[in-house]
């Protein structure tokens, strides 16, 4: 706390509805300053964390959803297995209100690397981040 590294905490009931980690996430959205960075596992990002992200001035790192369909042959080529791709806004999930479902673009970009050579492991490993300079934030950094 004293570095300022944790800006929030969220706590929340073991079990029941929205009492999963993404929703215990969607109450520390406020505390996201412009050019905050937010690291996650697989599970964070959803088209609304990466919008979310997005409207907000922030940035988030998170290794892609295994269900996630990743083509590396569309979108804006960076560099090798690095693109930009448009992502559709989804049906609106039951836990969001019309209001907050409207409030969101219908598309968004995000940028999709596949770092698995750089860290030599033996599965693929693609990171979604809303990082979109590889100069400044290459394979390698990401």
């Amino acid at each position: 706390l004293k570095s300022g590294m944790i800006r929030g905490a969220a706590f929340g009931s073991y079990k029941g509805k929205e009492t999963g980690e993404m929703a215990l996430a969607r109450q520390l959205f406020p505390v996201l300053e412009k050019n905050s960075l937010l690291i996650g596992d697989r599970y964070f990002p959803s088209y609304f964390v990466m919008a979310e992200l997005i409207k907000r001035g922030a940035h988030g790192v998170f290794q892609s959803h295994a269900a996630r369909d990743l083509d590396f042959r569309h979108g804006q080529q960076l560099d090798t297995l690095d693109h930009i791709v448009e992502w559709i806004k989804p049906q609106k999930p039951s836990w969001m209100t019309q209001e907050e479902y409207d409030h969101y673009e219908q598309k968004i970009s995000v940028r999709e690397v596949d770092i698995s050579t750089e860290i030599n492991k033996g599965e693929r490993f693609v990171i979604v981040t809303t990082l979109m300079d590889n100069n400044n934030f290459s394979k390698l950094k990401l």
